[in-house]
């Protein structure tokens, strides 16, 4: 419970981002497997990326700067119709890399972006994926 109401706290809104500024953190460059991205994939062919879905969106953390820079870009609100982020650096998320890679195949190339939620760093914070499954990652945020 602490953990939910620390995202809580550090959520500033969520956007649409460009596939072209998404890049995955530190650490998670390693090769993407096959077998994930071809299933996801076919998931997209029989229900769509459904990226707009809060469950299937990417999560970011941004740093003062960026916060400062992009949070009047933001929703906040819940709004079905997200604003798209004009960014000009790139944009670090921490989950969903197989997720991408299958929509840069299945979806059109004008049509390459996803929901993302971003939050806000805060002090010394260190995000950490503790449990993973087929369908979702469980976060946490560690002292």
């Amino acid at each position: 419970m602490a953990n939910q109401d620390a995202w809580r706290r550090a959520y500033c809104g969520s956007a649409l981002v460009a596939f072209v500024i998404l890049k995955p953190r530190l650490g998670s460059q390693k090769s993407l497997d096959a077998r994930k991205v071809l299933r996801l994939y076919q998931i997209f062919a029989v229900e769509g990326c459904r990226r707009l879905d809060e469950g299937n969106r990417l999560r970011a953390i941004i740093n003062e700067e960026e916060y400062n820079l992009y949070s009047s870009t933001f929703d906040r609100e819940g709004q079905i119709d997200l604003p798209r982020l004009r960014a000009e650096s790139s944009i670090t998320y921490l989950h969903g890399r197989h997720r991408l890679a299958a929509a840069e195949v299945f979806l059109h190339s004008n049509d390459h972006w996803w929901a993302v939620d971003f939050y806000r760093e805060q002090g010394r914070w260190i995000v950490s994926i503790v449990s993973y499954s087929t369908n979702e990652y469980s976060l946490s945020i560690i002292c």
